[in-house]
This record gives C-alpha cells, structure tokens and sequence, in this order.
C-alpha cells in the first residue's frame, strides 16, 4: 500500500466505476480500508472527485454496502465474514471536485 498512488477512473464522473482484485486464492475476511481521493494536500483532495459510497461484491456472490466519509486518509470497516477469493469495489454517490471530475482511490486494503 502506497498512499501516494492514485486509481484514476478516467472516464465520466466515476459513479458506477469499480475495481477488481483478485486475492490469490479463498480468503476468510473481517476488515477493509479504502482511502478515497487524491489526498496528498487539502486542496488536491478537494479538487478531484470522491465516493460516498463503496459496495463490495464478493466471489460467493453477496454484498456490503459502506457509506464513505470526506475525508482524507484510510477508513476503516469491519466485514460481516466473507469467504471469497475476488472483490469487486463499486462507487456511487460520487462528490464532484473543484478542478478534476475524476474519480481517485488512494488504497484499498483487506484483512484475513
């Protein structure tokens, strides 16, 4: 995890965009973290789009929902346990920047 890496949607606004990430195999997990926006100073973070919401799907076919504060830096949630070898994070609820209308994501994390 690099906090000073950016995922850059490059498309529309970023609503409804998503990333794929591939575990490696089954995983047992209890915990995320998504920092959302391009965080480095106040003014970059204001200037690009952010998510208000994150929707998780998982490989055995459920679903989480987590609203997103704006704010800067890592957010931490707890999972209802999932077992599940790919998440799919989607974003919605998308507050729009002052200079950019890109969507950026700083990090996305998981725990076993």
């Amino acid at each position: 995890g690099w906090l000073d890496t950016y995922w850059v949607e490059g498309g529309d606004t970023g609503d409804g965009e998503y990333i794929d990430i591939r575990l490696g195999g089954r995983k047992e997990l209890k915990r995320f973290a998504i920092a959302m926006g391009f965080d480095m100073t106040d003014s970059f973070f204001q200037g690009a789009n952010r998510a208000g919401k994150a929707t998780l799907s998982f490989s055995d076919g459920s679903t989480q929902e987590f609203a997103l504060a704006d704010e800067k830096g890592l957010q931490y949630f707890d999972l209802a346990r999932v077992d599940t070898s790919t998440v799919r994070v989607t974003f919605g609820d998308i507050r729009r920047g002052k200079t950019t209308n890109e969507l950026y994501v700083s990090e996305v994390r998981f725990w076993e």
